[in-house]
């Protein structure tokens, strides 16, 4: 749907999505369900989704059904277009998943957990900046001019900023409802990742905006300084200043990241986009 700019199908696939899993927690808290039946229903809600989804591109998408099929030559010379941004792709789930996966090597359990918990409110609050990424990507690929004039960023980042702001002077109240006040001490974490979410938006719209114009390079650049900038931030910050030392690495490299991408945005977008 997104290859052929039907946003609106896009979005209504995902509602469905998010709907099927509404529906497996509700069936879930009503029949107290153990572990495998949490996994079953969860299971169950992506084959629907999936299967929904094919219906949708049958019925959407011309020749769909033909065009599955694809020769040899075809998937090669498909693997050699996409094999810097299925790079970058694996890099980006890597350094998002980074510090959960390597925390409890650095730090006991129980902290952690702190940490995840506070990573997990920012993921959920991404998600509204990734709904509007998506439809976002085929318009910059589309019209330069969005890219030259950087339509919207200002907007974005007065957006995160704020959403940021808030969920600092809330910190404490959000961990506790969505945890519980055994969770509390993850507050501090909480306060300093959010303020990633504005140097997230410009991550994102600098990376899509280099994809758009066919620059993948200083995306790989950027992500990989700041994977390996993160690993070392975690170890050293750690054990300085433990559960704030690893909330401090994962916005230090996020600000990092941002920082490349913008020199190089200036340095290499704009001739191309002029």
């Amino acid at each position: 749907m997104r290859g052929t700019n039907q946003i609106d199908s896009y979005s209504q696939l995902h509602f469905i999505f998010a709907f099927l899993q509404f529906v497996s927690a509700v069936i879930i808290a009503i029949m107290q369900a153990n572990i495998l039946q949490l996994v079953f229903l969860l299971l169950l809600a992506h084959i629907l989704s999936a299967l929904i989804s094919l219906l949708f591109c049958i019925i959407k998408i011309p020749r769909f059904i033909k065009n599955l099929f694809i020769f040899p030559n075809k998937i090669i010379s498909l693997a050699r277009q996409s094999f810097i941004i299925g790079i970058i792709g694996s890099l980006r789930l890597l350094y998002e998943r980074l510090a959960i996966t390597i925390f409890p090597l650095l730090a006991d359990l129980s902290t952690t957990g702190l940490l995840s918990a506070s990573v997990r409110v920012m993921d959920a609050t991404k998600l509204g900046y990734i709904a509007i990424f998506t439809p976002l990507y085929p318009e910059m690929a589309r019209d330069k001019k969005i890219l030259s004039h950087q339509t919207g960023l200002r907007l974005l980042l007065l957006s995160a900023t704020f959403a940021s702001l808030i969920i600092f002077l809330t910190a404490k109240y959000v961990i506790q409802f969505l945890f519980g006040v055994e969770f509390e001490s993850a507050t501090s974490a909480l306060q300093i990742l959010a303020w990633t979410l504005p140097f997230y938006v410009i991550v994102s719209y600098y990376s899509l905006g280099f994809l758009a114009i066919e620059l993948e390079k200083p995306v790989l650049i950027s992500l990989t300084i700041s994977l390996l900038g993160l690993l070392i931030m975690l170890m050293v910050l750690n054990q300085l200043y433990g559960l704030v030392g690893g909330a401090l690495a994962v916005l230090s490299a996020e600000i990092l990241q941002a920082s490349l991408l913008f020199i190089q945005w200036r340095k290499y977008a704009f001739s191309k986009l002029s």
